[in-house]
């Protein structure tokens, strides 16, 4: 399998992803190392990951920290778990079937979604469409509104 695709995660990375995303915090390799989870890997591999990471923009560093006599990088990751996902799966599709992935994952996740999640989606959408909006889409739009409304 060829994998030369920038946001795609191997088990491993996922798995210390997680751990970055679980701690919501800036990390050190030692306090990465430290924590008490299952982990697939043995030590000596955490350097390498999260240097194949930082190379590909999926983490940066955060800042420094003391750790005994010397100052150790803290690593976050770039984006949350789902905006890495969305860039993956966008990186594994034609550029016309992101609209078919769009509507298919709004109908999976309709009855969770209330209404200031839906308006940081249309405003997503909005944004991303600047410029190329004509007056077909916004009325198109006004009618989806009157119809949610009227629900």
């Amino acid at each position: 399998m060829v994998r030369n695709r920038q946001y795609d995660l191997t088990p491993r990375e996922e798995e210390l992803m997680d751990m970055m995303w679980q701690a919501n915090r800036p990390m050190s390799r030692a306090e990465l190392r430290n924590m008490p989870v299952e982990r697939s890997w043995k030590d000596n591999y955490l350097p390498v990951m999260l240097q194949a990471l930082e190379k590909r923009g999926l983490i940066q560093v955060a800042g420094f920290v003391r750790e005994g006599k010397t100052y150790a990088r803290q690593f976050v990751p770039t984006w949350s778990k789902a905006e890495l996902f969305a860039k993956s799966a966008a990186e594994h599709l034609e550029k016309d079937q992101l609209p078919q992935m769009l509507e298919a994952m709004a109908e999976t996740s309709a009855g969770e979604l209330d209404t200031e999640k839906l308006t940081h989606i249309m405003t997503a959408l909005v944004g991303e469409s600047r410029g190329k909006a004509d007056a077909k889409l916004l009325d198109r739009l006004e009618d989806i509104l009157q119809e949610v409304e009227g629900a």
